[in-house]
């Protein structure tokens, strides 16, 4: 399978099927899901029957040897449904269990986008440097070319040649960047061969809009969802021990056998013993229960209330940004400026201070455009997140 996908181009999909079936985060909820899984028979068990027997022989008031048996089989009877309310528990524990490795998984895809996305925008600003630098260079290749400079000249040749490396020590670290996202990207995919690129990494983002969004409000909070089902689990444990204040039963048959020399008599019946609730009716665990049960209840209050004012505050963050962002044209804007200005120095119109703060004034641009959808992007799968509704087609409808 490995040689399969062995090239320098790989996709973003593939990343996230692998990952999946890697991430040590991933396997270790799978694990802690099939502990879960495997406490059914432990709720649903029966209690193993007893076998009681007894022999007795001796002589009694005749001659000759006596001998008593008496056998019993103790079977266990649990009332107050024990059993299926166990059964019951386990089953909304599943259900819990089942719905926080979901939640953990929509939580790793969303980190994962969040770096494949962070991959896009180091393309752009690697492509934006090194497109400044080589203006900056052929501004510097006159000065080199020159065999002499004037006092001006020179700090303005140095001038330059500090802005370049400057730019060159930036580009070095988005470089160092990247590769730790090719890092972590093989980390979780347990992938074995070298990768250049990701498919798509370099296409523009198709951000969803604003009214596309407001009907993610139809959709239940995964966060209240899992207190509702915390709810449930509480309230069947509340019902389990209630049904400990009835403790089990044991009944058994009785047979007794008695042999004396002139005698061989027989004896069947039937024995239980109910431990009475008087002293013990489980009380304490009953009120731990009730108390579990009520601070559920007030969760899901505070849930439900917390999770609908988060979407509003998001949902308005992002419809800002986005307007914000889309009356923004970063590249080529600038580069086109950029090309004017380097040309207006070159026939003497601007001044070296000109073209260095126009440059610096572009990547700050950019950075700071970067940091601004980088916001963005983060509120939008947070939204979506927030509404289970994070899948590889959610990632796909935005390249």
């Amino acid at each position: 399978v490995q040689a399969e996908v062995c090239e320098d181009e790989i996709s973003f999909r593939w990343i996230l099927d692998e990952s999946m079936n890697s991430d040590p985060r991933i396997l270790l909820q799978r694990l802690s899901l099939n502990n879960v899984l495997a406490g059914e028979a432990d709720a649903g068990k029966f209690v193993n029957p007893e076998l009681e027997h007894f022999s007795v022989w001796g002589k009694e008031f005749e001659p000759g040897k006596v001998y008593m048996n008496e056998s019993r089989l103790w079977f266990t009877v649990q009332l107050a449904s024990k059993r299926s309310k166990r059964l019951d528990q386990w089953a909304q524990e599943k259900e819990l269990a089942v719905h926080e490795s979901e939640m953990l998984r929509q939580s790793l895809m969303k980190d994962l986008w969040l770096n494949f996305f962070r991959k896009h925008q180091i393309n752009e600003e690697i492509n934006l440097k090194k497109s400044l630098i080589g203006k900056l260079e052929k501004i510097l290749d006159k000065y080199r070319n020159r065999k002499f400079l004037s006092p001006d000249q020179i700090i303005e040749e140095r001038i330059f040649t500090m802005v370049v490396n400057n730019f060159n020590l930036a580009l070095n670290q988005l470089e160092r960047e990247k590769l730790a996202i090719h890092h972590l990207f093989k980390e979780i995919t347990a992938f074995k061969c070298e990768f250049k690129r990701i498919k798509a990494e370099t296409n523009k983002i198709k951000w969803p809009k604003e009214d596309d969004l407001k009907t993610l409000s139809n959709y239940v909070s995964m966060k209240l969802k899992q207190a509702e089902l915390n709810l449930s689990f509480v309230e069947n444990q509340t019902k389990v021990e209630e049904a400990k204040a009835f403790q089990d039963m044991r009944l058994s048959p009785v047979v007794q056998n008695y042999k004396s020399p002139d005698k061989n008599n027989y004896m069947y019946g039937i024995a239980f013993t109910f431990p009475l609730p008087v002293f013990d009716r489980n009380l304490s665990a009953r009120d731990r229960a009730a108390y579990s049960e009520q601070f559920a209840k007030k969760s899901i209050e505070i849930t439900r209330l917390k999770e609908d004012h988060l979407f509003d505050y998001k949902l308005q963050k992002y419809s800002f940004g986005l307007k914000i962002l889309n009356e923004i044209d970063v590249i080529d804007q600038s580069m086109g400026k950029l090309k004017v200005m380097s040309d207006g120095y070159s026939e003497g119109k601007l001044t070296i201070s000109n073209i260095v703060e126009f440059c610096r004034q572009v990547d700050e641009l950019m950075q700071k455009y970067h940091y601004g959808e980088s916001v963005l992007m983060t509120d939008l799968l947070e939204l979506y997140e927030q509404r289970g509704l994070i899948e590889i087609a959610t990632f796909e409808n935005m390249l």
